[in-house]
């Protein structure tokens, strides 16, 4: 089911819900292109913004625009009081913005004489953690069911790169030398799902069955999840192949 997101956060300011957006779509496209600088610094906005929806949502009216509250921690710890406020918000949203947070201002970006550098594992937190909180708060405002409020963020999280251009529903791969199997892997993962017919209208290939055969081999090696061929998918795993093939 196609959710559009304009119908996702009714009774919220629109300028707060692009910026809400905006910054969660900007996570998971730095996520996927290895900047994990980046992606941590739109992490603390993210939950900049979040939190002033949430504090919003107990005193019933919404700011135009995100703010830093100050101390966060302090502030986020405030809203497990707000018994007006949904478990999820109150009691989980609330104890997960703070950790969120805690990335962007005080992870180092490098440490020295550490055996392992924790920017990934950082990032890869960041994109976790703030998908959780998004769909939570699709899932209070939409009023739906937890599977449907994943199902759009899975659709909102489209990668935005240089290597691919989009133009409302059209999709192109601007990236030179890819084939058609590397191709058809980056379409799925930027798009935040698609189908079939989407596959062969973007790439330019009508060979569906040749399409299919590529989607079935990518689907056996759990890079995307295409059992069902209108509602097709990346996976987790295919993150790292898809920042390797964009920084080729």
């Amino acid at each position: 089911m196609k959710i559009h997101a304009g119908s996702l956060f009714g009774e919220i300011p629109q300028s707060l819900r692009d910026e809400l957006l905006g910054e969660y779509q900007q996570i998971v496209t730095n996520y996927y292109e290895g900047g994990w600088g980046a992606s941590e610094l739109s992490a603390g906005r993210f939950c900049e913004v979040a939190y002033t929806i949430i504090r919003g949502r107990a005193d019933g009216s919404y700011p135009l625009k995100g703010a830093k509250p100050h101390p966060f921690d302090q502030k986020c710890r405030a809203l497990e009081t707000e018994t007006r406020l949904e478990r999820g918000l109150r009691l989980l949203a609330a104890r997960i913005l703070p950790a969120l947070y805690e990335i962007r201002n005080n992870r180092d970006s490098g440490h020295v004489g550490a055996e392992v550098n924790s920017n990934q594992m950082d990032s890869s937190f960041a994109l976790s953690a703030s998908s959780w909180i998004l769909g939570e708060l699709i899932r209070v405002f939409h009023n739906t069911t937890t599977e449907l409020a994943e199902e759009a963020v899975r659709q909102i999280s489209e990668i935005r790169t240089p290597a691919i251009w989009t133009n409302g529903s059209v999709r192109r791969v601007l990236k030179d030398g890819l084939k058609l199997e590397e191709e058809i892997l980056l379409l799925v993962a930027s798009s935040g799902g698609c189908s079939i017919s989407n596959l062969a209208d973007w790439s330019g290939n009508a060979n569906r069955s040749y399409i299919l055969k590529i989607l079935k081999k990518l689907h056996d090696n759990r890079l995307v999840e295409a059992a069902d061929l209108d509602n097709i998918h990346s996976t987790p795993k295919a993150a790292a192949v898809v920042r390797e093939l964009i920084e080729r």
